[in-house]
């Protein structure tokens, strides 16, 4: 007898700075493929044109760029082509006609507008009569019962749907909504599986009804919590911080990316390598129910692990994955020395930016600061012997760095260290200040020190 192989699906809308719980259902539901040898199905819901505002290639890219894969869909075909929703038209007008015709759904001349609308009570005779002159959207008529749902994760779901509205299945513009759209699809794709945010749980009841209407077979639910605010609030999708492609930009490793993702919300040990997630004895009993605030600070501490435990080799070919050129043009000895500081490669760059900073502007804003920790006459002091004392210093090596700090220095020792890495830095942690120095070049830190020594005034 052949085994059934689960079929799974992740669909989501092409939007301009996608959100990056897209990423996350990819990663859930491949977990669930993995252990159970399924069938991913990557589908692009893009019926709705005013929230399709982005090429959704550039989304694959991204997802791509993670190490994130799939079995079916835009990029790579199936046996159920395509698998891009506006190219499915017909189709779905197709399944709403019959519909119609059978009385489980019906127009709407109200165009959905009217609260007291009672478009519903027209006869289809009349219906098909208006129809032909006047504008209307398409309802699906909602049976009006406890319904109930038998949820992966959250188990058995109650919902009396008589307070949720019939929901329009075809706009006035005669384009699809989701809910026809996707069911209809996960039916001929043949979609056994259905894992997504809980923010579908009541959608679900609704596409019950629909699957039911048709007389097609329920897949299989699982809703898993969703990500908010740190004070729980629902997430504004759409923003730019919150999208795959800022965690993408700012730098993060693909592997703290995919961790981060992977944990919020599955309460079991999650490994991310360059081969991919692993997950021993994958439960759907994991899964958290409850909402997940989205707290950063977790990638960072997560990014940080995953870039110190880091061989040089993959590091340096992580580095070298940008283009920025700043990334080639300093020694690849300060880049080592950045390993265990930075939690992404916005960190890096910036902390490459505060100290190879020669500009007027760098050197008034660090000069502004030095007011509230010395003196004028201090100032003097310190530059003019630190640069006197690294000028004439014959080998530049840690010893002589050091010893630079306390020839003819009348100044606190303290205070000395502190102006001198300010000057450098401009307050960046960068660790040991003599090793610091010493990667620099005396070259380059006399004439940093320089630069302050004409500021004074």
């Amino acid at each position: 007898m052949n085994k059934i192989v689960p079929r799974m699906r992740v669909a989501f809308v092409p939007m301009k700075n996608s959100f990056l719980g897209i990423a996350r259902a990819i990663i859930y539901n491949n977990m669930f493929r993995q252990a159970c040898d399924g069938t991913l199905v990557l589908r692009i819901d893009d019926t709705d044109k005013e929230k399709s505002n982005a090429d959704y290639h550039k989304i694959l890219n991204n997802l791509k760029y993670l190490g994130l894969v799939w079995d079916e869909g835009p990029d790579v075909g199936g046996p159920y082509s395509p698998y891009v929703q506006s190219s499915r038209g017909n189709i779905y007008v197709e399944h709403i006609n019959i519909l119609l015709q059978n009385g489980l759904a019906y127009r709407c001349f109200c165009n959905g507008n009217n609260d007291l609308c009672r478009c519903h009570e027209i006869s289809i005779e009349e219906s098909t009569r208006r129809s032909i002159s006047s504008s209307f959207c398409v309802k699906f008529r909602l049976h009006k019962k406890i319904d109930e749902i038998d949820d992966l994760i959250h188990g058995n779901i109650k919902l009396d749907t008589s307070c949720l509205k019939d929901p329009v299945i075809l706009r006035s513009n005669h384009t699809p909504t989701f809910h026809i759209a996707t069911v209809v699809d996960d039916t001929l794709f043949h979609i056994s599986h259905i894992m997504r945010g809980s923010d579908h749980i009541q959608g679900a009841f609704i596409q019950k009804q629909i699957f039911e209407a048709f007389g097609y077979p329920v897949p299989q639910f699982a809703h898993f919590g969703i990500y908010t605010n740190m004070d729980k609030s629902a997430l504004k999708v759409g923003k730019y911080e919150l999208s795959l492609e800022y965690f993408i930009e700012q730098g993060y490793p693909r592997e703290a990316i995919i961790e981060f993702l992977a944990r919020g919300g599955y309460n079991d040990e999650v490994i991310c390598n360059e081969d991919g997630i692993c997950v021993e004895n994958f439960s759907f009993s994991k899964f958290s129910k409850s909402n997940i605030a989205l707290n950063i600070i977790h990638l960072d501490a997560i990014s940080k692990r995953v870039i110190k435990t880091m061989s040089v080799e993959k590091f340096l070919r992580w580095i070298k994955e940008s283009h920025e050129e700043e990334l080639y043009s300093v020694p690849v000895e300060f880049l080592l020395s950045q390993k265990t500081r930075i939690k992404n490669k916005s960190d890096l760059l910036f902390n490459i930016h505060s100290l190879y900073d020669f500009s007027v502007e760098y050197v008034n804003e660090v000069k502004s600061a030095m007011g509230s920790i010395c003196s004028k006459e201090e100032y003097e002091i310190v530059t003019s012997c630190m640069i006197e004392n690294l000028r004439v210093s014959k080998e530049w090596t840690i010893t002589n760095i050091e010893q630079a700090f306390n020839n003819n220095m009348s100044c606190d020792k303290k205070l000395v260290y502190h102006i001198i890495r300010l000057m450098l830095t401009g307050g960046r942690p960068f660790g040991d200040l003599h090793e610091l120095i010493l990667l620099f070049g005396k070259d380059n830190t006399i004439k940093k020190l320089t630069l302050f020594n004409a500021a004074v005034e």
